[in-house]
């Protein structure tokens, strides 16, 4: 019959985990640093992350070249991040008025050639004008 050794005894006694014993001080403080220091990397990581993705919105972000009062207006309270809210408003009111673009619904694409740069395509103030400006608040 075989008999637990002395040191899972006294470490089961002691509340050490699993019945494991640190064989000294240095163990288990290499231990704990390891844990700290890939605590630390992660937080970094994530904090860098949000930092770039979580940018504030300026009136920076907004082209220059817009000529409309109304989307200017909107520019410069909250940046790119308001007026893109704003339109997509208008372009849902539009839509449940039934304004039609070559007999489809209004998009995002009617207007923007880029959806990640918000670029306008040559027809985008001519379509604006004709079926956006009115729902535009």
């Amino acid at each position: 019959m075989l008999l637990p050794s002395r040191n899972v005894l006294d470490s089961i006694a002691q509340g050490s985990p699993w019945g494991l014993q640190m064989e000294n001080n240095k163990d288990r403080f290499m231990s704990q640093k390891r844990s700290l220091t890939g605590f630390l990397v992660a937080s970094l990581g994530l904090a860098a992350g949000l930092a770039v993705f979580t940018g504030s919105a300026s009136a920076a972000d907004c082209s220059a070249a817009v000529k409309d009062a109304a989307v200017k207006g909107h520019c410069d309270k909250g940046g790119q991040s308001a007026v893109k809210k704003a339109m997509k408003d208008a372009v849902d009111a539009a839509n449940a008025a039934g304004e039609k673009i070559d007999g489809k619904k209004i998009e995002c694409k009617s207007c923007h050639s880029d959806s990640s740069t918000f670029k306008l395509n040559d027809k985008a103030e001519d379509l604006y004008s004709a079926h956006l400006k009115k729902y535009f608040k």
